[in-house]
């Protein structure tokens, strides 16, 4: 079972920074998640939420800001949001990535660019740092996206995240073609991970933190976790 470190080590460090990614990889995840934003800059912002707080104790839509500002935000430990291309640099090819695609729009126009950058960005990874287009993974809620995906960078793996137990999960087989279902641990069951193996794909959980959970997706051969404490997680899985 795979351990992906949720946002890097999310859970003693700022998420979706450097040091997160850089402190998971030390910790020993096979692979990290990370989530994209696209700012209407074009830029590829490492950001899970549409709403940051400002330096001025506002909080604000991160499209009010620009790059730059958004960039100049201080998290804590001396981090900043950083972009899609300086995380791949900082990981440089020594674990697997997850890229989380948070963009929900429906406008073709909006996607096909979004994936566009996308694919340059992981084309530059894989010529200067040292990956290769398997150690990417595509996922997002928006599958209507990861339907434009395989058409757009067709070389990268996709995953489609669903916060439910669907009771057809083969309708999402014939209409996308996925290497792994992401689902909640809250919807998590045997048939529904015997479904998906049936089916020749992977099951990939979120996000798995406390044992009683750990073991439940050891004990259902669920193919991956999402963890925000890797080492804790690894700790524990060597332990038993």
């Amino acid at each position: 079972m795979l351990i992906i470190a949720h946002r890097g080590a999310s859970g003693e460090y700022p998420e979706n920074t450097l040091l997160a990614f850089e402190q998971a990889i030390e910790q020993g995840a096979d692979g990290v998640e990370l989530d994209v934003q696209h700012h209407p800059s074009g830029e590829l912002l490492l950001i899970h939420d549409r709403y940051v707080n400002t330096n001025h104790g506002e909080v604000k839509h991160y499209s009010e800001l620009s790059s730059e500002q958004i960039k100049k935000l201080s998290l804590p430990e001396k981090q900043s949001v950083v972009t899609l291309k300086q995380a791949l640099t900082c990981i440089a090819g020594r674990c697997l990535v997850n890229i989380e695609l948070k963009c929900m729009s429906d406008n073709e126009v909006e996607i096909t660019s979004l994936l566009e950058h996308i694919r340059k960005v992981i084309g530059q990874a894989v010529n200067n740092s040292g990956f290769s287009n398997q150690q990417f993974i595509i996922s997002s809620f928006n599958h209507s996206l990861l339907k434009h995906c395989e058409e757009i960078i067709p070389e990268v793996s996709k995953a489609a995240l669903i916060a439910c137990n669907p009771l057809n999960v083969k309708s999402l087989t014939d209409e996308l073609s996925l290497v792994a279902i992401n689902p909640s641990i809250d919807c998590l069951n045997h048939s529904f991970v015997k479904r998906v193996h049936q089916l020749d794909m992977q099951v990939w959980v979120y996000t798995v933190d406390h044992t009683l959970d750990i073991e439940k997706c050891r004990e259902l051969g669920v193919d991956a976790i999402f963890t925000n404490y890797p080492r804790k997680t690894r700790n524990y899985l060597s332990a038993i």
